[in-house]
C-alpha cells in the first residue's frame, strides 16, 4: 500500500494552492524487536536523538527570530514614505460598519495559511518515511530536505508575523496602514507557501523515482 503513497501525494492536490490533506495510511512493521542486550545501546540513541531534535528546535527557532525581524524591517521601510491619516467623520461611520467583516476576513487568512502549512508538513513527514522505510537512496536526498526544512521555517515566521498583525479598528492612528500591512505579509505568506509546496515536490519526484528505479 505505501508502495502507491509516493504516486497518489503527485497525482492529488498537491500542485494546486488548496491542497487537502492526503489520507492517513496504515503503519505495517516486520513484526522484528531488538533483544534485551541492546537495551544500553537504545538508551543511548534516545540522547542523542534527544539532543539532535533540541538543537534543531534551537536553530528553528532562531531562523523564526530572524525571518520575523526582516519582514518588520523591511515594512518599516515602506512605512516611512507613507503618510497616517485617520478618517474623516463620513468615512468612519461607514468604516465602522465594515469593520467586524475586515476582521472575520483578515482571520481566516491566516486560518487558511495555517492549514496549508500543516498539511505541508504532514506530507512532508510521511515522504521522509516512506523513503526510510524503503530503504531508499537518492543522491542529493540530504540537499533536498534541507530546502524544504528552510522553506517550512520561513512559510512559519511569516505566518507568525501575519498573525501578530494589528486588529483593524476605524478610530486607529491609520486604520489603512493596518490593511496595507496585512495585505504585505499575506502576499510574502503565498510567496513562502509556494515555495515551500515547490522544495515537497522536488523531494517526492526525487524519492518516487528512486522507488521506481529499484522495482525494475
Amino acid at each position: 500500500m505505501r508502495t502507491r503513497i509516493v504516486a497518489m501525494l503527485l497525482a492529488s492536490g498537491l500542485l494546486a494552492f488548496t491542497l487537502v490533506a492526503a489520507p492517513v495510511y496504515a503503519e505495517t512493521g516486520d513484526g522484528s524487536s531488538s533483544g534485551s542486550g541492546d537495551s544500553s545501546n537504545d538508551s543511548s540513541d534516545d540522547n542523542t536523538t534527544t539532543t539532535s531534535n533540541s538543537e534543531t528546535e534551537s536553530n528553528d527557532d532562531n531562523a523564526t527570530k530572524q525571518r520575523k525581524t526582516e519582514l518588520r524591517q523591511s515594512l518599516r521601510k515602506e512605512a516611512v514614505t507613507r503618510t497616517q491619516e485617520r478618517l474623516s467623520e463620513n468615512k468612519l461611520k461607514v468604516c465602522e460598519k465594515h469593520e467586524t467583516q475586515i476582521n472575520s476576513i483578515m482571520t481566516n487568512r491566516v486560518t487558511q495559511a495555517q492549514n496549508h502549512i500543516d498539511v505541508f508538513s504532514k506530507i512532508y513527514e510521511r515522504v521522509k518515511a516512506f523513503y526510510t522505510d524503503k530503504s531508499l537512496s537518492v543522491a542529493n536526498y540530504d540537499e533536498l530536505t534541507a530546502n524544504v526544512d528552510s522553506a517550512k521555517v520561513k512559510a512559519e515566521a511569516t505566518l507568525a508575523v501575519l498573525k501578530d498583525s494589528d486588529t483593524f479598528k476605524c478610530d486607529a492612528q491609520d486604520p489603512k496602514a493596518i490593511v496595507t500591512d496585512f495585505k504585505t505579509y499575506h502576499k510574502q505568506l503565498r510567496d513562502d507557501l509556494k515555495a515551500y509546496r515547490t522544495a515537497i515536490k522536488d523531494l517526492i519526484v526525487a524519492v518516487k523515482s528512486a522507488q521506481e528505479g529499484g522495482l525494475n
